[in-house]
């Protein structure tokens, strides 16, 4: 016995024999292959999961503190400036001026600062999920 899924109505069937073919009871669509969660266990369609977690997991993860942490563990961005401000000032000391500037940005603008980076983590579903298991099995 294995559990079937509706990609349509995103509902699960288990009890399902494994030689035969079923459709939804709801909208009559054919069932797929059920997958679970890596977090949640949750039933699932393939393509809804992002390297083996749904996107409500993913969402629990991405927060200001974790975007942080992501972008250092990511690749670099290159960024165009003033001639004279890159003669005075270091790349380090840039990032730093800057995540000191986002930090106070974050006491005048949180619900912006922490919308804006949830959308950074799941801007690449699949590439963030990646971080985010490599993260749990560091805890582990």
């Amino acid at each position: 016995m294995k559990t079937l899924y509706c990609e349509d109505c995103h509902e699960a069937f288990t009890g399902c024999d494994e030689t035969q073919t079923y459709n939804c009871i709801h909208c009559g669509t054919e069932l797929v292959d059920a997958f679970q969660c890596k977090e949640c266990d949750g039933d699932f369609g393939e393509d809804e999961l992002h390297e083996g977690y749904c996107d409500e997991c993913l969402e629990k993860h991405a927060s200001y503190e974790t975007a942080l942490d992501y972008s250092e563990a990511g690749e670099r961005t290159f960024v165009e400036l003033d001639q004279f401000l890159g003669y005075i000032f270091s790349t380090s000391e840039i990032e730093e001026i800057l995540h000191k500037t986002l930090a106070d940005a974050r006491k005048l603008f949180d619900h912006q600062v922490r919308r804006e980076s949830k959308n950074y983590c799941l801007t690449d579903k699949d590439d963030f999920a990646l971080y985010v298991d490599r993260n749990k099995k560091g805890l582990e």
